[in-house]
């Protein structure tokens, strides 16, 4: 892949704000620089979203422990260290994840559609509630006529 004409405001979406200046004009010397010397956009990009995720877990972002971009894409090329590194994931985006996966297999055992981009995890779980309910309606009468039985036995 060649260098995307808006690599500069690519990188610059993807960076981890920092408190001060990034020196972004030096960066825009140093990308293509560093491509000339046998760097991959693929791999400067991925370097980029790594250590973007580290900040975040760390609670960096906004602070002036981010790296300055001009150092990070430097002659160093830190960015080349985290290129391989996997982002970080949180307990709660781990039980997220395991929960859509829940989600897809209830959905693809009632042959229902399965979830989009678009849908939330909430959204999506209602819709497919609301589902199976209409698929078994003779289950909501029986929960009603036992909710009502508990009721009147007080």
């Amino acid at each position: 892949m060649t260098l995307p004409v808006d690599y500069l405001e690519i990188l610059k979406n993807e960076y981890p704000r920092r408190l001060g200046d990034n020196g972004w004009i030096t960066v825009r010397t140093l990308i293509p620089r560093a491509l000339t010397a046998g760097a991959t956009w693929e791999r400067i990009l991925a370097g980029t979203r790594a250590y973007r995720s580290h900040c975040e877990k760390a609670s960096q972002i906004g602070t002036a422990y981010v790296k300055q971009a001009r150092t990070f894409y430097g002659p160093a090329e830190y960015w080349e260290e985290w290129a391989d590194m996997q982002p970080v994931r949180s307990p709660a985006e781990i039980a997220e994840e395991r929960q859509w996966e829940i989600l897809k297999q209830r959905a693809k055992a009632l042959n229902y559609r399965p979830p989009t981009t678009r849908d939330s995890l909430a959204a999506f779980e209602t819709e497919l509630r609301l589902y199976e309910r209409d698929l078994n309606p003779q289950r909501d009468v029986n929960s009603v006529v036992s909710i009502l039985k508990r009721g009147i036995g007080k």
